[in-house]
């Protein structure tokens, strides 16, 4: 039994506490109710599956418009115990799952005294702060993922990367690709656990694909097959090269920080990780096990960009995991450079990194105070106004599938398909010009569309309404609100007007069909 006065007791003890520090400097960024959009495809599924046992975005039919099946399963599991809870359980669930990936990540690359300052600098590091609280299914990807690096270094006396690599392609689909580059570098060592692991990623696939044949008669996810069909992803070599001169120099995923005021600093981000990943290798370069599995996150930093620069549809959070890594292999260098200094150096150094660190959290608040006054305060409000308008049977479509269904708990198309198969065959049948055909037939309750529908005729996906099309588009809905962002009503402090004026967002007119009767007054506030 182990004596609570000893120098073993008191050191745990002491990275508990800092543990309960990590979590609660989450709170303030917690605060911002910064989700992501995509989020909420995944509440309204998983809401359903907890409270009607259906594992479908629209009750009654089989498009989940869920990427991640376990994560989705995660959340309506959070559902059943927490219920009106269930967003602040998802957000402290979450804090846990990014604490745990850094923790794995950091005793992958190092080991005894030296892996708890590199956790606690990777685990404030502003990509790992964005996945406790934007509603995501990456901090379970990043358990996985740290869970194959602790695995492959080590290999020998742990079994982590077979059980990482079975749960992975549940997590997400595309995260085969990290899957495979684990279990390549681990042939390299252990062939035997490679193997293993082989078959365990083969068996999450066949889980995987006879899952979605289960829900939806397909063995592809469904919103892989939407966003093929909908985005119309260019192939070609230019198109494939102009994508990755912008992922790497123009839009980087390298910077730290994702918002459009550092865009300048993504050539230097790139030579930064460049530079980290050689220097990295050098760091590791005696213990093959370490060597091997910063060789494995070095790919995953890379090659699984380039792999969606090939797909073709390329979404920020996409690169969240890459970011990660790439983020937490520079600090594992300079943290291993800085033990070579002298003192007064490597004192410095620990509070440039301090300082750094800092000021790239102040940032990043800035930024979800911002996204999240645009999305769940504006952006929802859409769905909050319609859900006091509705009536039973009344339908809804749109372009953005999460916040606005997801409040509104409308029957929903969306226009990329992600939530409705629907969509999708309209979209195969008339490639050009399904939007007004699809109207026509459906004839939504609902329509919320950009002001560009209406101020110029032209559809979200590109599309240039006909006289005629206009015509019966204005014959047959109405004009019932117009939202429009104005960030200083949002706030009344003047750092706080000054914080929002510095981010936009589009406007969303509510159309109503004329058939459908008179619309009903909200009630008042």
């Amino acid at each position: 039994m182990l004596n609570r006065n000893s120098p073993a007791t008191a050191s745990w003890r002491t990275w508990g506490l800092i543990g309960i520090a990590l979590v609660l400097v989450r709170l303030p960024f917690a605060a911002t109710h910064h989700y992501q959009e995509d989020a909420f495809i995944t509440f309204r599924t998983a809401f359903n599956f907890a409270d009607h046992g259906q594992f479908a975005f629209n009750l009654g039919e089989s498009t989940s418009g869920a990427t991640s099946i376990l994560y989705t399963f995660w959340v309506a599991l959070l559902r059943g115990v927490f219920h009106s809870l269930t967003l602040p359980a998802v957000t402290a669930a979450n804090t846990v799952m990014a604490l745990i990936a850094c923790w794995l990540l950091a005793t992958s690359l190092e080991r005894g005294a030296a892996r708890w300052p590199l956790w606690i600098t990777t685990a404030v590091l502003p990509v790992s702060l964005v996945l406790s609280y934007t509603g995501m299914e990456t901090p379970m990807l990043c358990v996985a993922l740290g869970g194959a690096a602790y695995g492959l270094r080590h290999h020998f006396e742990s079994r982590a990367l077979p059980a990482a690599v079975l749960v992975l392609p549940l997590v997400r689909p595309d995260a085969v690709a990290f899957a495979a580059i684990f279990i390549a570098a681990c042939f390299l060592i252990n062939r035997r656990r490679s193997l293993e692991a082989a078959v365990c990623l083969g068996l999450g696939l066949a889980l995987l694909a006879g899952f979605n044949y289960a829900i939806s008669g397909s063995f592809i996810t469904s919103t892989a097959q939407a966003k093929l069909v909908s985005y119309h992803p260019d192939h070609s070599l230019p198109a494939i090269f102009h994508r990755i001169v912008v992922m790497f120099f123009q839009d980087s995923f390298l910077v730290p920080i994702e918002t459009k005021f550092l865009e300048w600093l993504s050539p230097v981000a790139t030579v930064v990780t460049v530079t980290a990943s050689v220097l990295a290798l050098r760091y590791a370069w005696s213990d093959v096990a370490q060597r091997v599995t910063v060789a494995a996150m070095i790919a995953g930093v890379f090659a699984v960009p380039l792999a969606y620069a090939c797909g073709g549809v390329i979404f920020s959070w996409y690169l969240w995991p890459s970011t990660w890594m790439a983020n937490s292999l520079a600090l594992f260098v300079i943290l291993r450079w800085a033990q070579s200094l002298a003192r007064k150096p490597h004192n410095a150094v620990w509070g440039a990194v301090a300082a750094a660190l800092t000021l790239c959290a102040l940032l990043q608040w800035a930024i979800s105070y911002n996204i999240g006054t645009q999305e769940y305060r504006y952006r929802a409000d859409v769905g909050r106004y319609l859900a006091t308008i509705r009536r039973p049977g009344d339908t809804l479509f749109l372009e953005p599938a999460g916040y606005i269904p997801f409040f509104s708990g409308l029957k929903t198309w969306d226009e990329v398909g992600l939530v409705s198969s629907d969509v999708v065959a309209a979209e195969v049948a008339h490639p050009v010009n399904w939007w007004p055909i699809f109207v026509k037939e459906k004839e939504p309750t609902w329509l919320v569309e950009r002001p560009s529908v209406l101020d110029r005729g032209v559809t979200n996906n590109g599309y240039v309404l006909t006289t005629e099309e206009i015509a019966w588009l204005h014959s047959h809905y109405e004009v019932v609100r117009r939202f429009t962002y104005v960030p200083t009503d949002y706030a009344t402090s003047w750092i706080g007007k000054k914080l929002l004026s510095l981010g936009s967002h589009s406007g969303y007119d509510v159309l109503h069909l004329k058939a459908a009767g008179p619309v009903q007054s909200p009630p008042q506030s």
